[in-house]
């Protein structure tokens, strides 16, 4: 029977927006980043390598992240990960050279990486046992709006008529950091707070069994009446004496075997 009531589901919606407001900014940044790039005159390679610092960051941080959020609080790596996005999609806006577009674009990659790893640990440390599954599935919505959302935006800003692309892809930058900001607000939960009990069974503790006794309840090596031993009864029965029967008869079950006569010796046979 559980004995704690479990908490409401709103902090998850609440996630699930916050999520699609961030990958929805991510998403719109990255095509944008590279008509930016176009915009100013590079290359194809150039944006490979623009393209390519994104995950540089992520690749070193990705470990010394998770260990932190196993051993501390994982909320505040969400406004520092909005921060960090809306940051680089800000910059990068703002950038007139390679170097500066690969250094905040990097930025922007940390600062999802930070995102999601604050989100996917409140969801895990929130969720019961039997909710985890649905929970993520859940979770993973909010992705898959901003996925789909945030190209298409891009697209609708960034236009290349009489030579505006430098100044639309800036336009389309400078709004997915307004939308990375938005994801902040919306991301008002916290990992602390009542969670579900576990719903294992827990080991029950050990007792004394008759494994750990000897004959008829008594326990090898103590001098005192042991957990195992037998319930006294209303008359005491005392064990038969191998001098009045003139045999050697098993002991009763309810005595103990220090009173069991010895076993006869072949000589008596």
């Amino acid at each position: 029977m559980r004995t704690l009531q479990e908490p409401g589901r709103g902090w998850l919606l609440r996630l699930v927006i916050a999520f699609a407001f961030a990958q929805g900014a991510v998403s719109m940044a990255r095509p944008a980043v590279s008509y930016r790039a176009l915009a100013l005159g590079v290359d194809a390679r150039a944006i490979g390598v623009i393209t390519g610092v994104y995950a540089l960051l992520p690749l070193f941080a990705a470990v010394p992240l998770g260990r932190r959020t196993d051993h501390g609080r994982c909320a505040p790596l969400l406004p520092f990960g909005v921060v960090l996005i809306a940051g680089g999609c800000a910059l990068s806006g703002r950038a007139s050279t390679l170097t500066a577009m690969a250094a905040w674009s990097g930025v922007m990659g940390l600062g999802h990486l930070c995102f999601v790893i604050g989100a996917q640990s409140i969801v895990a440390r929130r969720s019961g046992p039997a909710e985890q599954d649905r929970n993520f599935g859940h979770f993973t919505i909010g992705a898959s709006l901003g996925q789909l959302i945030g190209p298409i935006a891009a697209g609708y800003l960034i236009s290349e008529r009489d030579g505006a692309m430098a100044r639309t892809s800036a336009l389309a930058l400078i709004v997915a950091a307004a939308v990375a900001a938005v994801s902040s607000a919306r991301s008002g939960t916290s990992s602390t707070g009542p969670r579900p009990p576990p719903t294992g069974r827990s080991r029950p503790r050990r007792s004394p069994s008759a494994a750990s006794c000897g004959p008829a309840g008594f326990r090898p090596g103590s001098s005192s009446a042991s957990p195992c031993s037998p319930r006294p009864t209303s008359s005491p029965r005392t064990c038969p004496s191998s001098a009045s029967t003139g045999a050697s008869p098993p002991p009763p079950s309810d005595c103990c075997s220090v009173c069991a006569p010895p076993p006869p010796s072949p000589a008596g046979w």
